[in-house]
Formats: C-alpha cells, structure tokens, sequence
C-alpha cells in the first residue's frame, strides 16, 4: 500500500473516531434518557454507519491518487483493526469497563456457531466479488 494513501486513510479512520465519540455523546445525552438505552443503540448505529458510508464515499471521490482494489481491501482491514483495537482498549483503560462486558458487547446470542460460520464465508465470498469500483485517477 501506498504511504500516501496509509496517511489519508488514517487521517480519515481519526475524522471516523471523532464523529463516533460526538455520536455517543449526542446519544447518551439527549435520546437515550428518552427512549431508552437499547433504541437509542441502534439509533446510534445507523447514524455511525451513514457517517461511515458517506465518508468512505467522499474518501475514494476526493483521493487523487493511484489506488488498486487489494489497495481498499487493506484499508478496511486497517479500520477494522484500528475500530476494534480502540474500542477494547479504549473501553477498558479509559472508561473501565471489564474484558468480560467488552466481550459480550462483540457476541450476538442469536446465532449458533454454524449460522456464524456461514454468515462468515457468505460475506467473506460476497466481500471479495463487490470489489468493482474502478479508481477514475488509474489508467
């Protein structure tokens, strides 16, 4: 990967940290207390994921450089790493909240391991067929 598009795409993952942590305060601030914690969850999610779709949009529209699909492949790996690793650490160290909730909060009760595996490899199989933007700036 590019170290140019290493800095912008980190530079763009911290601009996504800011507007999440102004997401979650927004949401235990003013609607949670009114709606209820678990609403005002997905509430909170489907703004964040607006907020994600709509930067990574801008993100590839503004970047003026060279970038191949294994190029965006990695970016996201290195947003998800990145989200998961702050959010652990973040949420122990700072807020102080332990392993154990912090792991719960990553498990849906409602899937059994096989439906996981399947949703897994369904994604994994669709993820690497999706990949057909085409950089406007490659020739």
């Amino acid at each position: 990967m590019n170290g140019i598009l290493l800095l912008y795409a980190l530079g763009v993952w911290v601009i996504f940290g800011v507007l999440a942590i102004i997401n979650g305060v927004i949401r235990n601030s003013f609607y949670a207390p009114r709606i209820g914690e678990y609403p005002a969850h997905v509430i909170s999610t489907i703004i964040g994921i607006c907020f994600v779709v709509v930067g990574s949009y801008m993100f590839l529209r503004l970047l003026q450089i060279d970038y191949s699909n294994v190029d965006l492949l990695l970016v996201g790996a290195l947003w998800l790493v990145l989200t998961v690793l702050f959010e652990f650490v973040f949420g122990h160290y700072v807020v102080g909240h332990p392993w154990q909730k912090l792991l719960a909060e990553h498990e849906d009760p409602y899937l059994d391991a096989a439906t996981k595996r399947r949703l897994k490899a369904y994604l994994t199989e669709r993820g690497c067929w999706s990949l057909e933007h085409q950089n406007p700036y490659q020739q």
